[in-house]
């Protein structure tokens, strides 16, 4: 899935269990990308106007523990990567992630 938004973290969390269950009941056993929600984008990743990505991912459960997160940064002016400028700060804008 490719920057999931407009949908209830619920939802997310429920299809994103769904297909890591579906996988491991194939007995394959390679990492599993999970995203956030809010196209999740680093920034907003401890923030936004749904329940912070932070808070809902957590729940995601991986018969063999082999799952990571997804995130992304874009680093211009609206966190779009759409403008030919990087001007937002990387690192502060990765806290709410790395922390």
């Amino acid at each position: 899935m490719n920057e999931p938004h407009d949908i209830r973290n619920s939802l997310l969390l429920a299809n994103l269990q769904a297909a890591i269950d579906t996988i491991r009941a194939t007995h394959a056993s390679n990492l599993i990308l999970a995203p956030g929600n809010h196209w999740f984008g680093g920034h907003s990743w401890t923030k936004g106007g749904y329940e912070a990505n932070n808070e809902w991912i957590r729940k995601l459960v991986d018969s063999l523990n082999n799952l990571a997160i997804d995130v992304h940064k874009c680093l211009d002016e609206d966190f779009s990567g759409s403008r030919p400028l990087c001007c937002q700060a990387p690192v502060s804008n990765l806290a709410g992630v790395t922390a």
